[in-house]
């Protein structure tokens, strides 16, 4: 042991560390059918879906105090940003249509929205639920409108 202060041992250890760390993250390299999304229509957001617990959860599914919580009912409102309720002239609480393209075929759930937590130009949609039956496909996009 040489080290005659603190700061020597800080120094070595630290010397030590950055030798056997590789601190440099490669770049992300993604499949080319992920590389690029394709571009919105007009009025389109995109969507992306979550399976709530209270819909998969054998316990909690099976109990009804816990599926009349707040929690479990919020659980099945869509979730919009507070630029699109605006656009939309919808606040928590009220409905909206959500209609979604596949394969030349319009599927349409209406669901209750809550507002906030997510990104503008995007939804995120509970499924699981009988209301989601509609929804097709969990990501992708969607048109949103009052109703």
């Amino acid at each position: 042991f040489d080290f005659e202060s603190l700061d020597q041992v800080r120094n070595e250890l630290r010397r030590v560390i950055e030798a056997r760390l590789n601190t440099e993250i490669p770049p992300l390299k993604l499949p080319k059918k992920f590389a690029k999304f394709s571009a919105l229509k007009t009025g389109e957001v995109r969507c992306c879906s979550l399976v709530p617990i209270y819909q998969v959860d054998g316990l909690v599914r099976r109990s009804a105090p816990l599926q009349h919580t707040q929690y479990a009912l919020r659980a099945a409102h869509m979730r919009i940003s507070a630029l699109m309720a605006t656009q939309l002239g919808v606040r928590a609480g009220d409905s909206v249509m959500v209609t979604q393209q596949v394969e030349g075929e319009k599927h349409v759930a209406r669901f209750f929205v809550e507002v906030g937590g997510v990104a503008d130009h995007t939804v995120i949609l509970p499924m699981g639920l009988e209301e989601s039956l509609p929804v097709r496909e969990a990501y992708g996009h969607v048109w949103v409108q009052k109703g």
